[in-house]
């Protein structure tokens, strides 16, 4: 079997409420919990709301350390550090807004994306901004704006295109959708599955929308109370032992059009 890119094993991860002076006992977040991702491979992790996914997503890039089990990129123990192979390892979050600094264009915050990892000269910088803005549908010119003058769809692209700056091996994503309408949410899937396909680029999707998950991601895993249950392929299907948990992210997600108000019109 090939080495996976990303494997956490036994992963268990406390918080003490109120704080560490805190007197109340710590709880467990994530318990024991252990899954793979191989190269190119999308692995979909669906729970609902403080199922415990974005600890998950924090552990799995190496920003947090577990309290017990391991967490190994490339086999490498993320807690000794990873070094020159962090560029391996980047992430697109669910506000694009706050990822962007306001201050700074569009080129600005991509130039930095690829001097930090594997500086550029400087006459072949602006084409390569140009490249990553068109490699997720938006134009070179682009480079010239601002945040506030993108909408939130085009801003997710311009994170996207800063993630894949390094050439990433593993790209996570932790709820990079969730904040879009429907639409831009198709176009955006549409846009990393292209990616996916073109450069290998593995992904760890992080949701609570199931809808979105078939189609897109190769296996699935439901994160429930802080345990993660393997279920296979990425269909999701509503069936034991994670039926209950199933129909419970089913009836998190909110209608595509709100019904109409009783009595109404």
């Amino acid at each position: 079997m090939n080495e996976p890119l990303l494997e956490l094993r036994g992963v268990t991860k406390r918080y003490r409420p109120g704080g560490l002076l805190s007197r109340r006992k710590a709880r467990d977040v994530l318990c024991e919990v252990s899954l793979r991702v191989e190269p190119g491979q999308c692995l979909g992790i669906a729970g609902v709301s403080g199922a415990g996914k974005s600890t998950l997503a924090r552990i799995a890039l190496g920003i947090e350390q577990p309290d017990a089990g391991q967490a190994l990129f490339q086999g490498r123990d993320m807690a000794q550090g990873l070094g020159k192979d962090r560029r391996l390892l980047q992430a697109v979050f669910q506000d694009a807004t706050s990822s962007l600094n306001p201050r700074r264009t569009v080129g600005q915050s991509l130039a930095e994306s690829l001097q930090n990892f594997d500086p550029v000269p400087k006459g072949r910088l602006a084409a390569r901004v140009g490249e990553l803005l068109e490699r997720v549908g938006l134009a070179p010119g682009d480079a010239d704006k601002y945040p506030h003058q993108l909408s939130g769809g085009e801003q997710q692209r311009v994170c996207i295109a800063r993630a894949l700056a390094p050439q990433p091996r593993l790209v996570v994503l932790d709820e990079a959708v969730s904040s879009l309408d429907m639409l831009i949410q198709a176009q955006i899937l549409d846009l990393l599955d292209s990616l996916r396909a073109a450069s290998h680029t593995a992904f760890l999707f992080v949701t609570h929308d199931v809808r979105i998950i078939p189609g897109f991601c190769d296996r699935v895993a439901v994160l429930a109370q802080g345990t993660l249950v393997e279920v296979g392929d990425g269909s999701l299907a509503p069936a034991t032992p994670h039926e209950q948990e199933y129909h419970r992210l089913r009836a998190a997600v909110l209608p595509a059009a709100p019904l109409a108000a009783p009595g109404a019109a």
